[in-house]
């Protein structure tokens, strides 16, 4: 009789702890991911907005009368700024599109390389990348989007992008820059902790 209630108490005690450690674990998670995810938003909408406001003042300045021929002549310089944004984070892709979504420039961390060769620039080939005209519509009707995607295919993966409008000379929109960084990074924390809740949920 005795054995019988203890066995009770035990198998209950354990169930309880194994629910618990379960529900810690999730909400452990849920948390770490958000942060993890505003943080980065956070760090590309900076970037996307700098290289924009940078963009806005260099072409209206300028007494160039096309976007795309403004990023073509000032590519290089354009080029280090994009690349100089990647310094202090992980993985950081940064385009810049002209007014109908086409890519025209590429930046940022060593991996940007594979979309437009060294230079960053495009169109010297086969291979070009251009937005959805609904996404484009979507840009440019906003300050700035926040998205989780692949960009129709553009990555392997989804990638989370903040996305801001370039608007120079009498206000018309110009372009596009987006900001891109892979959408992970923080399994192996994820991991260690769950490892760390069982162990301590277990003691």
């Amino acid at each position: 009789m005795f054995k019988s209630v203890f066995l009770k108490y035990v198998t209950a005690f354990m169930l309880i702890n194994i629910c618990c450690m379960f529900i810690l674990t999730s909400i452990i998670t849920s948390l770490v991911n958000t942060y993890n995810t505003s943080a980065k938003t956070r760090t590309l909408s900076s970037a996307a907005i700098y290289v924009s406001e940078y963009l806005d003042k260099g072409f209206t300045d300028s007494s160039i009368g096309d976007f795309d021929y403004y990023v073509n002549v000032y590519a290089p310089s354009i080029r280090s700024l994009l690349n100089m944004m990647s310094i202090n984070v992980d993985e950081l892709i940064l385009f810049v599109c002209d007014k109908d979504g086409n890519i025209i420039l590429s930046g940022g961390s060593p991996s940007a390389e594979k979309f437009g060769g060294a230079d960053g620039k495009f169109g010297k080939d086969e291979t070009t990348y251009k937005l959805s005209e609904s996404l484009v519509t979507e840009i440019k009707e906003s300050n700035g989007i926040n998205k989780t995607t692949n960009l129709e295919n553009i990555f392997d993966e989804d990638y989370i992008m903040y996305a801001c409008p370039i608007y120079a000379k009498n206000d018309e929109f110009a372009g596009i820059v987006l900001a891109n960084t892979v959408n992970s990074g923080m399994n192996s924390l994820l991991n260690a902790m769950t490892k760390t809740i069982i162990m301590s949920t277990l003691w």
